[in-house]
């Protein structure tokens, strides 16, 4: 190797021993692997409940971050959130709250919260349209009824109503609630 090749490189090799080499990056990784929200699914109108943010972090432990998070709500005419996860109920109806942990892009998470007036357990909301073995959506507890055809003179549901013309015993068409709801 000529002589200037060897006092090259063994110049590099002691520059490369002194200097350290720093690499920047703009991209942290989160110490979260997932966010979620925790609360009741139903509340009553015009009345509050208390929801929870809970972190994971990627070491398997959840931490309590309601405080931290940033809350908001769909429909804030049916729930309305404090930035403490207290959630105030107003119009009959449903809203999504979320969850979003600033600092940390796509940590977020979502829950649905329906508003129900007291004392209603369920309230089904015949907005279907269809005879026999036609399902009635349940808005507030997820139970939805089903019109079962028993007889010649079937069940209707249409422009919000079921209408039964009758039969005789035994095959009459009925609504089916599901046991759960009663």
């Amino acid at each position: 190797m000529p002589l200037v090749g060897f006092l090259l490189l063994n110049s590099l090799a002691a520059w490369a021993q002194t200097t350290p080499v720093v690499f920047q990056s703009s991209f942290e990784a989160s110490p979260f692997s997932a966010l979620s929200v925790e609360g009741p699914s139903t509340v009553v109108r015009d009345t509050s409940a208390q929801l929870r943010a809970l972190a994971v972090l990627r070491t398997g432990v959840s931490i309590d971050v309601t405080a931290a998070v940033q809350w908001s709500s769909s429909e804030p005419n049916v729930g309305r959130i404090d930035d403490r996860g207290r959630v105030e109920t107003g119009n009959v109806g449903m809203t999504i709250i979320t969850a979003t942990l600033p600092g940390h892009p796509g940590v977020n998470a979502s829950r649905e919260l329906a508003t129900r007036l007291p004392g209603i357990v369920r309230q089904w909301t015949f907005n279907e349209e269809g005879g026999g073995n036609s399902t009635l959506a349940d808005r507030v507890g997820n139970q939805s009824a089903l019109i079962v055809n028993r007889g010649g003179n079937d069940a209707v549901a249409s422009g919000g109503v079921v209408t039964m013309a009758g039969g005789s015993r035994g095959f009459s068409d009925y609504v089916s609630l599901p046991w759960e709801s009663l």
